[in-house]
């Protein structure tokens, strides 16, 4: 799955300005692409079917270039969304998940994004496919357009849906029970090993940052020292 424009710079080394980091910025990307990209799909799909369904006038003609405009487009979506379902399996299988929940659950909106929009896109195609074929069986121009509409209000759904997350994630989500659970454990483990090594230890506190510019084996070579008190 190709990395996203937000996922490369939130990457970005923490700086003096931004002692955080920059891993937030995935977040907001994935919400202005909510909101921008399928908002804006959506607002179209919505209007130009009211606007012809108001009309009362559609296509009576045409159906195979759209047939094959149509089946260009699933190519195209469906070979995306499966190699996104294909990687989603494979960190929900390393997570210990099934591949949906992990999907839902995950904090990483490349993982959402790449998913959802490509499933959005062929439940949209087979929408717009299924309102052509019933234009072109029954005669009654009414369907295309209504097919427009529900696209519009499945983009709707979509949006609300990935921007609801991304502003859990915005603002700041807490950490899921079962990670908790095991931060719980892992700290006691800490504790207990620490007041058996030294029995006059009081009180301990972790510090389980290592230091700015350290890299990944320095930190495994060098690991954050407890400080305790007595």
């Amino acid at each position: 799955m190709a990395d996203r424009s937000g996922g490369a710079l939130g990457k970005r080394e923490p700086t003096a300005a931004r002692p955080f980091g920059y891993g937030q910025e995935r977040y907001l990307w994935t919400f202005m692409a909510a909101v921008g990209l399928f908002l804006a799909g959506s607002i179209f799909a919505i209007g130009f079917g009211a606007y012809e369904l108001l009309r009362g006038e559609g296509e009576t003609e045409g159906f195979e270039i759209a047939y094959a405009v149509l089946a260009i487009a699933a190519v195209a979506e469906g070979t995306s969304w499966l190699r996104a379902l294909r990687q989603t399996k494979t960190e929900a299988k390393e997570a210990g998940k099934p591949t949906f929940a992990y999907a839902r659950e995950s904090r990483d909106p490349n993982v959402k994004m790449v998913l959802f929009e490509d499933s959005a896109a062929l439940i949209g195609i087979a929408i717009a496919t299924i309102g052509i074929a019933l234009n072109e069986i029954t005669g009654a121009t009414f369907w295309d357009p209504l097919a427009s509409v529900l696209i519009g209000l499945l983009l709707v759904t979509v949006a609300v849906t990935m921007g609801r997350d991304a502003k859990h994630l915005l603002i700041g989500s807490a950490a899921r029970p079962e990670e908790r659970k095991r931060l719980e454990e892992v700290s006691s483990e800490i504790d207990r090993d620490l007041r058996e090594a030294v029995p006059d230890v009081t009180e301990v506190f972790i510090d389980a940052t290592p230091g700015r510019g350290d890299s990944d084996a320095e930190a495994r070579r060098d690991p954050p020292t407890p400080v305790a008190s007595s």
